[in-house]
């Protein structure tokens, strides 16, 4: 069978964990109560696998093999029995020897009100939470994960993921697309033509982005910003002197700047657009003006102040 797309990632991804000793496809089980939602013949819920597994010539036999634990089993006076549809009857040894052992598989388990879930079988921990499963994937494989961005709820989740796409080069600059042998007539940067377009250069040594940066110098009254790469773009909120809401607050001004140079840059392809330093540095005044007052909540942020950047005592 061949998996399209992330599915083959998803599978590649697993047998390199379970070489690890984390077996993801046996990790996770389903802990029964109803029974309404656990398969009985696929999921994994009773024992050391599934059913469909374990009794193979069984499995054939069942004319419903996405049956309910609730279709097959039923409590009778307080002990569980079983209800089979069979295309016909177990008869030779081997047939019989696997509905002794599912008999007895099944003779432990009681249904009861309640919802049916996944439970992990790898450690101590009973309950499945992405949180928890991390920690272990983690445990297992090490967090060396490389940069890891620090997000702001003042902006759209859109404008943190672009930012952190650029700082790992994972944006469809001109270099990037020539790496997946993608043919170009250029790979000089749209915007300035002076280097090859990388991310790093987009957002910071572009010649119209430094421009662009000293003028958010001039307007957030900070000294002049000297980016030579997408990290120092959002980490320039780290060294201001800022107090903690006014530190989040030009992040948030700094992200919003990536994305319309980005949006500036794109235009320029596409749309053959020029870029224009004052208009762009407007539309970043009002841009993030818009998305701070609305995603802070705090109503005492004025136009009037946003425009001098007094944003002292709010």
């Amino acid at each position: 069978m061949v998996l399209p797309g992330p599915w083959k990632h998803i599978v590649n991804i697993s047998k390199g964990l379970k070489e690890l000793g984390l077996d993801l496809e046996n990790g996770f089980r389903r802990e029964v109560k109803e029974g309404n939602n656990t398969l009985f013949w696929i999921d994994h819920w009773c024992g050391d696998s599934s059913f469909h597994v374990r009794f193979p010539l069984l499995f054939q036999l069942e004319t419903q093999k996405w049956c309910s634990v609730s279709d097959r089993l039923i409590m009778h006076d307080g002990e569980i029995c079983g209800q089979w549809v069979w295309f016909r009857v177990p008869t030779c040894q081997v047939e019989i020897e696997e509905l002794r052992g599912l008999l007895l598989a099944c003779q432990p388990v009681r249904l009861v009100s309640g919802v049916d879930r996944f439970v992990r079988s790898f450690d101590e921990e009973k309950f499945f939470s992405v949180k928890s499963f991390k920690a272990k994937m983690e445990a297992i494989v090490g967090s060396d994960i490389g940069y890891l961005i620090e997000w702001n709820n003042f902006v759209p989740k859109k404008v943190g993921i672009l930012a952190w796409r650029a700082e790992i080069e994972r944006i469809p600059v001109l270099m990037a697309l020539t790496k997946r042998n993608v043919n170009l007539e250029s790979i000089w940067c749209p915007v300035c033509g002076d280097a090859e377009e990388t991310a790093e250069h987009l957002l910071g040594s572009c010649r119209f982005a430094q421009a662009l940066w000293n003028g958010i110098a001039n307007w957030c009254k900070v000294p002049v910003i000297y980016a030579f790469s997408t990290r120092d773009v959002l980490e320039l909120y780290k060294y201001c002197h800022f107090s903690k809401q006014k530190a989040k607050i030009f992040q948030a001004v700094c992200l919003t700047t990536v994305w319309c140079i980005w949006k500036a840059r794109n235009a320029a392809v596409f749309e053959r657009k020029p870029v224009n330093r004052c208009n762009l540095i407007g539309e970043i005044r009002v841009r993030s003006f818009l998305w701070v007052r609305n995603r802070s909540k705090n109503t005492r942020i004025s136009w009037e102040k946003w425009r001098r950047f007094d944003i002292e005592n709010i």
